[in-house]
């Protein structure tokens, strides 16, 4: 019974994990004053809209990042994940 118990949280903790907020590491210092390299964030996923958990299917809208905002993205070219300050929208 503790097994499964402890199995259900570990599911649970992954699932809230993909779908409502994640942590990253700052990778450089592109953001120096506000963020250093090495520093972590916690990234509220919901902005980008509601998504299924374990998957990339969205199940609502998000909200469009505005001047000011600090988002975080896949990069095309390398695959690490840069954290940066929306400078227009």
């Amino acid at each position: 019974k503790t097994g499964r118990t402890r199995g259900t949280r570990v599911l649970r903790l992954f699932a809230a994990r993909s779908s409502l907020a994640d942590h990253y590491v700052v990778p450089s210092g592109s953001m120096e004053y506000t963020l250093s390299p090495g520093d972590r964030v916690l990234v509220d996923n919901h902005a980008d809209g509601w998504r299924a958990p374990f998957t990339l299917v969205k199940l609502g809208a998000g909200s469009t990042p505005v001047r000011g905002d600090v988002v975080v993205f896949d990069s095309p070219v390398d695959g690490t994940r840069p954290i940066k300050r929306v400078a227009e929208s």
